[in-house]
């Protein structure tokens, strides 16, 4: 299981997450055509899931610390902007690369899924986790990340964009069981040996 990769980590941060609180500023704001993958090029509004700047909790040098999820409206096309340098998942385990979890609830029901991997480093999050996007098994050659449903069968792909400060990607809903877009959402990123931010669980609500 890929969560393995952090549970050395874990018992070291569990009790200082589980104390503190992730801050998040619901914002709506114009999205410009250039937040767009794809040939969907379209002036759109977003909304701006902001999470608190130095909030990270790992203990190594690198501290990946997200500041802001970025979702456009009428598809699950998500832009996470961090305050520093982060580069794509590569074999050489780089030690600026993000990785980590992307996890919706779709039916937003806690009682139904699996567990999120966040809840073992910031405590309950209340959600129940149908897909999970894995940065871990990013595709370099086709510029793709898996989504695996709570079963761990292969749902499917998406394309996934890096900067050096940021990674958009956009979530077909035929992937995730033909969701209709109203989706329940938390993040845990960080480097190849720890986890180091947690943004969610937010709410997402299709605008129209």
């Amino acid at each position: 299981m890929r969560a393995q990769r952090w549970i050395l980590s874990f018992i070291i941060i569990v009790v200082f997450v589980a104390t503190t609180s992730c801050n998040i500023i619901y914002e709506e704001e114009a999205a410009g055509p250039d937040a767009n993958i794809g040939s969907e090029n379209v002036l759109q509004v977003a909304e701006v899931f902001k999470d608190a700047e130095g909030d990270t909790f790992g203990i190594d040098l690198v501290q990946h610390d997200i500041l802001s999820v970025e979702i456009t409206t009428g598809s699950l096309m998500m832009t996470v902007i961090f305050k520093g340098i982060i580069s794509p998942p590569s074999p050489g385990m780089s030690s600026d690369a993000i990785v980590g979890y992307i996890e919706l609830d779709t039916d937003q029901n806690g009682m139904t899924g699996m567990t999120p991997i966040m809840d073992f480093y910031g405590g309950p999050s209340g959600l129940g986790i149908e897909f999970s996007l894995r940065l871990f098994e990013y595709d370099a050659s086709f510029r793709v990340l898996p989504v695996y449903d709570d079963s761990g069968n292969l749902a499917g792909y998406v394309s996934i964009e890096f900067t050096e400060n940021s990674f958009s990607l956009k979530i077909p809903l035929s992937v995730i069981g033909n969701d209709d877009g109203n989706v329940d959402i938390g993040i845990i990123l960080g480097t190849w040996l720890e986890p180091t931010d947690i943004v969610g669980p937010f709410t997402y609500k299709p605008m129209g």
